[in-house]
Parts: C-alpha cells; structure tokens; sequence
C-alpha cells in the first residue's frame, strides 16, 4: 500500500508538472500592447507584506506613464497582482509567481491574465518585471527535470555531504575531524601511536559510511540518481571501499575524484571535475525508458499500449504503472459519453 501510494504521489507531482508546462507554452504566446504584461517571482522568505509596498510604489510610477492606453493597462495589471497577492497570508516554501496583463492571443483575440502558481522546485531570486511579453526564462529553468546527484567529500579534516539538482546546491551535513599526525619516535610508543592512528582512522571512515546511509537512504531505497566521491589522499578510497559502505550507495556512484580541497570549496570544485558525468544521467534515464517501451512494443507481450484512446482506457483500469506524454500534446482534456471518447481543446467536464 506504502509503494502504491508514494508511486500515485509522483505521479500525480508528474502530471502538475505537464501542466504547468502548458501553461508556460500557452503565456509565451501571448504578447502585451506596450509594456503591460507583468511578470513577478517571489522567492521563500520574502513578506508578503514588503511585496504589497512594492507594487503600490509600482502603481504610483505606472500612473505617470504618458500613454492613456497603457497606461491604464499597467496600472489594472498591478491591481490584479495586489489582489492575487491577497490569497496568501504567507509566501509558500518554493516561492510565488505571478503572471497579470492584458494580453493579444495569437488568433488576435484580447484576453485578460491573472495567475498565481507555486512552483515544483524553489525561486532563487525575486524579479518584478513589466514588459510586451511575460518573463517566462526563470519558469523554464525551474521546471526542467534534474537528477538529484549527491556528494561525499572527505578528507583528513573532514566530510561534508551535499546534494546537487540543476544549478541548486545544498550542503545536507558536514563535520570536522582531529587525526593524530604521524608519530616520529621510535621503540613501543612508535607503534602504539600507529596504532592508534590506524584505529582513529578506521572510525572516521565508519562514521562517514553511517551518515552517507543515515542521510541518503531512506527505507532501503535512495533518491539519488548519482553519487560522487570526492577527496584528497586515500580518504575516499578508503570509504569505497569500507564494509560500512551502503551497497546502494555504491551502485550510485558515477565519478571519483581528486580535489585539493576539502569542505565548501572542495564540493565545488568536485562539481566542476563531475560535469561530465552528471550530463549523462537524464539522457541516459530517458533511453532506458523508452528502450523499455520499444522492446515491449516489438514482442507484442499486451503490457504497453499507443495512442490516447487506448491509453485512457490502461489508466482507468488502473493498469499503468509509466505513463509517457508528449509536453506539446494539444488536447487538454475529455469527456466520455457511452463508449465514445471525445476530445478537445480547453476545459472539458469529466462524466
């Protein structure tokens, strides 16, 4: 029931994001007589309250604008946004994005926007802009499909774990370590010392093995579609290598490397030495899918399905378990009647 459910759960966080996407296509075509589309994106943290202050200073500028008729559309373009902005006590933890003008549709026709959507992945930064045409580029850039790839970066000072996801990089944990130099005397307190390093050394690498498993593995399973090891000297060797590595951890893994650094600055520079490898991991996750499909396809087995009539019919017995849509499809929606599917564009009652 727990895997039926998590597995409804993404796609249902799938098909938003198809969504969402279509949405995006349709706002690119619509374009602004003047400069009366406004485009807002306000990231996690920011007041609602600062925002509303911004716009009442917006429309005072906007009520000075010489065109009669632009003026006018600028100045009702920021009274929609205050009054979307209206619907939120609080900015959500991913941001806000606000997308209000008078728009010409591509027929020619005049149509008026005011939507408010929360993004899937967080805004990096807040952006008020008034133009012929709705900023659409940060939107795009927030719902391209990255992998989350993780990182270990060890050394003798320490490990830091990271996560990376698109241009997104966040440091999970990170901790400090004292291990003893080597000892130069001789006789017994030579070796006891040596000894004593070898064990302190054994620990650190255990403990660093135990947080990768406490920090990214979650009910036997892992979310990371990559994993990186990244150190100086032997430290990440030594961990690939350790019995208290987690095995999944290790089928993970898609490059090793040397970095002269350790903590922030050498998660960094094992991004940069990675790139490489990272670049592969969605077109790679892409061709198996649809290797998958083909191969079903070829044999014939009755477990894959084409086009959207048969498909609809797999997902109301509940038989599909990877649903692939084009992103430009043009129908949006349908209405069964008897056993007759009819399609069309626009918002359609389900019965």
């Amino acid at each position: 029931d727990s895997t039926r459910e998590t597995h409804n759960m993404e796609t249902e966080k799938q098909l938003e994001e198809l969504k969402t996407k279509k949405l995006i296509h349709q706002l690119a075509e619509y374009k602004g007589n003047g400069t009366s589309m406004i485009s807002i994106y306000i990231p996690a943290g920011e007041q609602i309250s600062r925002v509303s202050k911004m716009l009442i200073e917006e429309y005072a500028t906007a009520s000075r604008i010489k065109s009669r008729e632009n003026r006018q559309s600028v100045m009702n373009a920021i009274s929609s946004a205050q009054q979307k902005l209206k619907l939120y006590s609080k900015v959500p933890p991913n941001g806000i994005v606000l997308f209000c003008g008078q728009a010409i549709c591509p027929d020619g026709s005049d149509k008026r926007v005011n939507i408010d959507l929360v993004p899937q992945t967080p805004i990096k930064r807040a952006i008020y802009m008034c133009h012929s045409s709705f900023h659409l580029a940060p939107l795009f850039d927030l719902m391209e499909t990255h992998p989350t790839i993780g990182f270990i970066v060890v050394d003798g000072n320490g490990c830091l774990f990271g996560t990376v996801s698109g241009s997104c990089r966040t440091v999970v944990e990170e901790f400090s370590v004292e291990l003893p130099k080597k000892h130069g005397r001789g006789g017994q307190s030579a070796l006891r010392f040596a000894r004593l390093r070898i064990e302190k050394r054994l620990n650190y690498v255990r403990k660093c093995a135990e947080a990768a498993s406490r920090l990214f593995v979650k009910d036997n399973k892992t979310t990371l579609q990559g994993l990186v090891l990244a150190g100086s000297a032997s430290f990440k060797n030594e961990l690939l290598e350790s019995d208290h590595f987690n095995p999944l951890l290790k089928g993970k893994i898609v490059s090793v490397v040397d970095v002269g650094y350790g903590s922030r600055a050498g998660f960094n520079e094992a991004i940069s030495l990675s790139s490489a490898a990272l670049s592969n991991l969605i077109l790679m996750k892409e061709k198996t899918i649809l290797q998958e499909y083909f191969q079903q396809l070829a044999v014939d087995s009755g477990l894959s399905s084409v086009g959207i009539s048969q498909t609809l019919k797999a997902l109301e017995m509940g038989a599909v378990s990877s649903l692939l849509i084009w992103d430009q499809i043009q129908i949006d929606a349908f209405t069964k009647t008897g056993n007759d599917t009819l399609f069309a564009d626009g918002v359609v009652d389900f019965h």
